[in-house]
């Protein structure tokens, strides 16, 4: 089955200053009003088309990026999808409101996971060293072009109507404020990615990717 991804992406230079403005709540506000809508200057779009049932497949993805892994949730999502569709164009009894089934959030997570990872996979020159689980972030990358590591949150969502530069922007200063403690750890300059993955229905997605390269 071929997926069609509508990918919106982001990248944009982030200074040590930035990254040390997201350790508190305080300074966080400053970094959200003062520098965070140039995150979203330069964007670029493309249509992202990967074959779920090709080789080596999507479980594989599954299997290597998600927190939790369970057979084909994707198979829960195009379930969620068609009993919304058949519901919708059913009659309804006065005295019998409709009832709509809930997305699995556990699929629909770990599908994000995995398209994440492939998208990160395909797109970077980027090595995956690992899945950190319960912890941000999400996934940890060495990229072989500027030798820095990639910080990679993931976050998902079956809704399509909302203000999605919000979401991503206060993601990404959760991360900044894990990378400015990993920093205190390991010194030298990094890479922080927040991809929003957007299940918009059984064959549809938007992927919203914002990377940060510390200068």
């Amino acid at each position: 089955m071929i997926l069609n991804v509508d990918v919106t992406e982001y990248r944009h230079p982030v200074t040590s200053h930035e990254i040390g403005l997201a350790r508190d709540p305080l300074s966080a506000k400053v970094l959200r009003q003062n520098y965070a809508h140039a995150w979203f200057s330069s964007p670029t779009a493309r249509r992202w088309q990967p074959d779920l049932s090709g080789t080596p497949g999507f479980q594989r993805y599954v299997d290597k990026y998600a927190e939790v892994v369970v057979d084909d949730p994707w198979a829960d999502i195009i379930l969620y999808h068609t009993q919304s569709a058949m519901l919708a164009g059913a009659p309804t009894p006065l005295a019998f409101p409709p009832r709509y089934p809930l997305l699995n959030s556990a699929a629909m997570a770990m599908a994000a996971e995995a398209l994440a990872g492939w998208y990160c996979q395909t797109t970077h020159p980027w090595w995956f060293l690992g899945r950190p689980q319960r912890v941000s972030p999400d996934m940890i990358f060495y990229d072989t072009n500027s030798a820095r590591y990639a910080l990679v949150e993931v976050k998902s969502s079956g809704k399509s109507s909302f203000n999605v530069k919000t979401k991503v922007t206060s993601d990404m200063i959760k991360l900044l404020r894990t990378l400015a403690l990993t920093k205190q750890i390991s010194a030298g300059r990094y890479l922080a990615g927040v991809i929003l993955v957007q299940v918009t229905g059984p064959a549809t997605a938007g992927l919203t990717s914002l990377l940060l390269e510390e200068v």
